[in-house]
């Protein structure tokens, strides 16, 4: 039996970033199947999270619809794996459509930093995320 810090061997950088291409394409269907049903997500910096999946997948939907289309997380500026965590610093930004408090205003293009914090389950299913920046 596989201790909770141990995973299947695989590359889990090259999972998280097919995940980040199917977050870029908005396509959320191919994005869910990433995390487990009861995924913790925490975005520090902002004061919120979720401890369900399809909840975190609704509110992205919504944001990617209402707020920002174009958002966009650019390649990893540095990405490694340590068991079974993944660490990827990176840019995320867009235009604003809509004013996004303690982002951008209406019409505004921004860039943000983040460094994300995965921490995968014994099915490489991502069972935590965590969002600093």
């Amino acid at each position: 039996m596989r201790s909770h810090h141990e995973t299947s061997g695989r590359d889990l950088t090259a999972v998280v970033e097919k995940a980040i291409e199917a977050y870029n394409a908005q396509d959320f269907d191919a994005y869910q199947e990433f995390f487990a049903p009861d995924l913790r997500f925490v975005h520090h910096n902002r004061g919120f999270g979720f401890t369900d999946r399809d909840a975190f997948i609704q509110t992205l939907k919504g944001f990617a619809a209402d707020l920002i289309p174009d958002r966009r997380l650019r390649p990893a500026t540095r990405i490694f794996q340590a068991g079974n965590l993944v660490v990827r610093e990176q840019e995320w930004g867009g235009t604003a459509v809509a004013d996004v408090p303690g982002i951008a205003a209406a019409g505004e293009t921004f860039t943000l930093e983040f460094c994300t914090v995965y921490r995968f389950g014994p099915d490489d299913k991502v069972v935590e995320y965590h969002e600093y920046g």
